[in-house]
């Protein structure tokens, strides 16, 4: 006779199966239907058995404020052509144990989030399913929003002048799920007091009632999601269509509210992983300028390296063990030469290598660890330690473990910004027109090199033109070249500058035109690493003149639609909502404001398709509006714990 379903248990226990029940229905996370099973054995009643038919195929319930819950019926076909209910003695599972519950054959949502399940029959070693659409429906009432205070947005006649403008999220943005939780920005319309910020979308229908928290003197509101409820909104909306940020303000007149335009937000499948350090440059609450660090797995965020006066252009090994940082000398302060630190993340430990290969500007690690190429900007040393000549841009490449020079790269003179590839069989760089010392070149192109480690001494090929600085009147540079993930594409940074608008000596070459430090109209852009058109990140550039720099691929990919998602981390002068303003000239350049750090999703496909394939900009939350925040270096993992 066959076994009720709860009558499981003895069965799997004495197949030492039980823990794997346990698991799977006591975990936090949600379960697949991979992680328990029945036993596939013929109990009789089953003999013949072909399909299972679950019954409703599909259901639509809500969640929230009251839960629908749906019994299914299964069905059993035979060989023999004859059906039989199976209902009472199948085993029934959902795919989101976080979404819904089973209570024999009848599921009912959770009630804290909304989202798409798969509920599945299963008996006779055969399983049938059903798709369970949940859409979570409430109003929470945030501090400072009396009881009741939610009526004023119900049934309400919309009147414009009481819309709100929404300053952040962005229209058309991607998160992952594991971003911390973010503040929904707005400017609100004069005489509104009270405000219903919405999320809607085909799984949900959150309504968080709010008065305004006021930012500053600004004249902006924010509210800032509890984890909780943040936690909740992205896992109803991973892998889902977009939802619609809309933000209400209710006036003095009963009945009547403005809308906002609606912000498409959405959430990929999975978390982004992998770990983030970043140099900051104006630090906050008695911290100092240097080397920090965010853990996307722990969502920790601390200092890492603070020791003399770090330079900043850092670079870190693939898996996260080495960093090389320049820094400046303690008694030559921060001129000339710079000691380039090589650390052992681990134990913090320092080799530095001898002048002038020691001076260094920007490195990339090879994909294993063994070698590393720095571009000193000194070519001699005088007797005082201070640099005599420059190197007018000479890469070097350098045995990871000996800290001894191997050898000039073969490229041509004034080049920069080196970065391996993650195969490590190519070297991407920007080489100028103009070489004008640290940091500083000019109407740069693209190149790549071939590489060989294996070989010894390790072996490079004949210099490649990958991308061509075509406009030459405008002083078009193209800089801070990377590799994605899988090799197939290369994100840089392009400038241009007209006499007059983007720099006073822009005329003059000699100037600060376009020289790859802090340029007014330096923005994205991604191009095939086999050579051909260059596309702009338009929609993550945004409008305006942004100081856009050091774009730099997470070395992971996400998924999202049935597709790919990669990440890439810029910093950027572009105004935060209403916490990081900024101040334009009347050519619109940035005057004053920090630099912040921004995450971009990028859709290759649309890019192999020669469309922009950016999402909205997102800024990171670890951070701190006054801190100025500059080149997010990506690695597998963080090595350590890490201290606030």
């Amino acid at each position: 006779m066959r076994l009720p379903a709860f009558a499981w248990i003895g069965v799997l226990s004495a197949l030492g199966l039980s823990a794997a029940i346990a698991a799977g229905c006591g975990s936090s996370r949600d379960s697949t239907f991979d992680d328990i099973k029945p036993p596939d054995r013929n109990l009789g009643e089953f003999d013949g058995l072909e399909t299972i038919e679950v019954t409703p195929k599909e259901v639509d319930l809500v969640a929230g404020e009251t839960n629908q819950s749906q019994a299914f019926t299964a069905t059993g076909r035979f060989k023999d052509g004859t059906t039989k209910d199976v209902t009472s003695s199948a085993l029934w599972r959902v795919s989101k144990d976080s979404l819904l519950v089973m209570n024999g054959a009848t599921a009912t949502p959770t009630g804290t989030r909304g989202g798409i399940a798969t509920l599945s029959a299963s008996a006779g070693g055969v399983t049938g399913d059903a798709t369970v659409r949940v859409k979570w429906v409430k109003t929470i009432l945030q501090p400072g929003a009396a009881p009741g205070s939610d009526a004023r947005f119900k049934g309400t006649t919309d009147d414009a002048t009481l819309a709100p403008t929404v300053h952040y999220p962005l229209n058309g943005s991607l998160l992952p799920p594991n971003l911390p939780p973010i503040e929904v920005q707005w400017k609100p319309a004069a005489g509104t007091d009270l405000f219903d910020v919405a999320f809607v979308g085909t799984t949900l229908d959150l309504h968080l009632v709010t008065p305004c928290n006021a930012i500053g003197a600004t004249g902006g509101c924010g509210l800032a999601i509890d984890q909780t409820t943040w936690t909740n909104i992205t896992a109803t909306l991973a892998g889902d269509d977009p939802a619609d940020v809309i933000v209400k303000g209710a006036g003095a007149t009963a009945g009547v509210s403005g809308a906002s335009a609606k912000i498409a937000t959405q959430v990929t499948n999975d978390d982004i992983k992998g770990g983030l350090y970043y140099f900051t440059t104006r630090a906050v609450a008695g911290e100092k300028p240097g080397i920090y660090r965010y853990d996307f797995k722990t969502a920790k965020v601390g200092s890492f390296y603070t020791a003399g006066q770090c330079a900043g252009c850092h670079a870190l090994s693939k898996d996260g063990t080495k960093m090389l940082a320049p820094v400046c000398d303690e008694v030559r302060g921060c001129g000339r030469p710079l000691e380039l630190a090589v650390v052992d993340v681990a134990t913090k430990q320092v080799v530095s290598p001898a002048m002038p290969i020691g001076d260094s500007d920007t490195q990339t690690w090879s994909p294993d660890s063994k070698f590393y190429i720095t571009t000193p900007s000194c070519q001699a040393i005088d007797a005082n330690g201070a640099c005599s000549a420059f190197s007018g841009g000479v890469m070097t490449l350098v045995d990871a473990t000996t800290s001894t020079n191997i050898g000039a790269v073969p490229a041509g003179a004034g080049a920069m910004y080196p970065s391996f590839s993650n195969d490590g069989k190519k070297v991407v760089y920007a080489r100028g027109g103009s070489y004008r010392g640290p940091l500083s070149i000019q109407q740069s192109s693209l190149y790549v090199l071939d590489f060989d480690g294996s070989k010894s001494p390790p072996a490079f090929g004949a210099e490649k033109l990958l991308l061509q600085a075509a406009n030459a009147a405008d002083f078009e540079n193209n800089y801070h070249p990377s590799f994605s993930p899988d090799d197939k594409w290369v994100l840089f940074t392009r400038s241009f500058c007209k006499a007059g608008v983007d720099d006073p000596n822009a005329a003059d070459i000699n100037g600060n035109a376009c020289d790859t430090y802090n340029d007014y109209t330096a923005r994205t852009w991604i191009l095939p690493a086999a050579g051909g058109n260059a596309i702009e990140c338009a929609r993550a550039n945004g409008e305006g003149r942004n100081i856009v720099s050091w774009p730099k691929w997470s070395p992971f990919k996400s998924t999202y639609k049935g597709g790919d998602v990669f990440w890439y981390t810029v910093s950027s002068t572009r105004d935060y909502g209403f916490r990081a303003l900024h101040t334009y000239d009347a050519n619109g350049n940035p005057t004053s404001g920090v630099q912040q750090l921004w995450l971009v999703g990028v859709d290759p496909k649309k890019a192999a398709a020669g469309q922009d394939p950016s999402f909205a900009v997102v800024w990171l939350p670890f951070q701190d509006v006054a801190s100025s925040n500059h080149i997010g270096q990506w690695t597998e993992q963080i090595i350590g714990d890490i201290v606030k």
